[in-house]
């Protein structure tokens, strides 16, 4: 295969951005989004509301 003439076969293409804080679900022949999603929420263990996740880890 020419390295000009690739062809992808990814089914899926992840990416994300920094602000605001989500991931999005890619179509991996088209691109076209397939699935939103924010990285806002509640935690699992104490069911805190984390509004801005970028920073909120308890090491930083």
């Amino acid at each position: 295969m020419k390295a000009n003439s690739a062809i992808s076969t990814d089914k899926y293409a992840i990416v994300g951005c920094y602000w605001p804080s989500h991931f999005t679900i890619l179509d991996g022949q088209t691109l076209e989004p397939m699935k939103i999603t924010s990285v806002r929420g509640y935690t699992a263990g104490t069911n805190t509301y984390v509004g801005d996740p970028r920073g909120c880890h308890p090491r930083l």
